[in-house]
């Protein structure tokens, strides 16, 4: 488990305890108000780097292999858990952030 961010320290006997904004747990990033912001963000952050390196690989291959490479590198990573984090409750700039991977692989797998 990983903590992020900078919060407040408190003391407990020997034990210094500091508060976080975020969490992460099994690949699940949370905040402090039990938020996928941070996971957004981090899966947005993730994929903008595969996204980046297939604009540099993508004249290599054709638009099936790059299909398969974005299928498999880029859906397993918005996916995963889609379900319970993709809810009425999601922030629309994040639900933007989402649809606009979407529209930037596309763009790569057409070759625009």
């Amino acid at each position: 488990m990983h903590l992020h961010g900078d919060g407040h320290t408190t003391k407990l006997g020997m034990l210094e305890l500091k508060a976080k904004d975020t969490i992460e747990a099994l690949g699940i990033y949370l905040d402090s108000n039990v938020e996928w912001t941070p996971h957004i963000y981090q899966q947005v952050t993730r994929v903008n780097k595969i996204i980046n390196g297939l604009r540099i690989i993508r004249r290599k291959f054709n638009t099936r292999q790059l299909s398969q490479i974005v299928t498999s590198q880029v859906f397993g990573i918005l996916y995963c858990g889609i379900a319970t984090w993709l809810t009425s409750s999601t922030k629309s700039t994040d639900f933007k952030k989402l649809t606009w991977l979407h529209y930037a692989v596309s763009r790569i797998i057409v070759g625009d």
